[in-house]
C-alpha cells in the first residue's frame, strides 16, 4: 500500500497530496489550496475473465492540476499513464517499459514532452 501522503513537484513546487478516498483497488490523493487543487487518482483493474489466456492487469495513474482565477473559474491540466501487463507476468517488464517512456518524455530538458504537447508526432 502506498503512503497516506505523496509529494508531486510541479514547476519546481512540491505539493503534498493526502489520501482522501480509498476503495476497491483505487485511491484519490488531493491537495486543496487558495486558487489551486491537485488530484492524483490511482486505479487498478483486471481486463478479461479470470483464468483465461490474455487476462491483463491494468494500472492507471492520473494527475489533474487545476487552478482557479479570481472569479473561481477553473483551468485544468492533466497527465495520464496506463500500464498493462499479462496477469501471468510479474511487474518488472511493465515497470521497465514505463520507466523507459518516462525517461524519453523527460530527456533533453523535457523536449519530447514539449513537442508532443505542441502537436508534434
Amino acid at each position: 500500500m502506498l503512503a497516506n501522503t505523496l509529494t508531486v513537484t510541479i514547476d519546481g513546487v512540491g505539493h503534498v497530496l493526502t489520501r482522501v478516498q480509498e476503495a476497491n483497488f483505487q485511491s484519490l490523493y488531493r491537495k486543496t489550496a487558495a486558487l489551486l487543487q491537485v488530484d492524483l487518482n490511482i486505479r487498478h483493474a483486471w481486463e478479461g475473465k479470470e483464468g483465461t489466456p490474455g487476462r491483463t492487469a491494468r494500472h492507471n495513474v492520473e494527475l489533474i492540476y487545476t487552478t482557479f482565477d479570481a472569479e473561481g473559474v477553473p483551468t485544468s491540466n492533466s497527465f495520464y499513464i496506463v500500464m498493462r501487463a499479462p496477469a501471468s507476468q510479474g511487474p518488472v517488464p511493465v515497470v521497465n517499459s514505463a520507466v523507459g517512456l518516462m525517461n524519453l518524455l523527460l530527456a533533453s530538458t523535457n523536449a519530447m514532452t514539449t513537442s508532443v504537447a505542441s502537436w508534434d508526432s
